[in-house]
């Protein structure tokens, strides 16, 4: 893991814990700034809060129309149980038939931590 990205990113939290940040945010998306985005935010999220200890962690925005709200689910209580609880999640719906149909799978599904 030494010299990729996620190894990159860890530096990076850790010397944000050490400048007394109290919150790390990262885009929950496909494409930031017309750059494709390479790894999954939740993935990093967990790696950042593994190698921190008071910096909680979480989504800026999660965009339901590319992510089904069972994973996103399952990741986000996943993701909480690394951070120790430290984990906060912002979910943009969309409008229309497509969040009316999202938002009952999502009534629908029994989740459990």
């Amino acid at each position: 893991m030494a010299g990729s990205a996620v190894a990159r990113a860890a530096g990076e939290w850790e010397r944000a814990e050490r400048l007394g940040i109290g919150r790390g945010w990262l885009w929950d998306h496909l494409v930031l700034g017309g750059r494709p985005v390479s790894h999954d935010a939740y993935a990093v999220l967990a790696a950042a809060a593994a190698t921190t200890t008071t910096i909680g962690v979480g989504t800026m925005v999660t965009a339901p129309n590319f992510r089904h709200p069972v994973t996103t689910a399952k990741a986000a209580l996943a993701l909480d149980d690394v951070s120790g609880g430290a984990t906060r999640v912002a979910v943009l719906w969309p409008r229309g038939d497509d969040a009316e149909r999202r938002f009952a799978v999502l009534e629908k599904a029994e989740l459990t931590a």
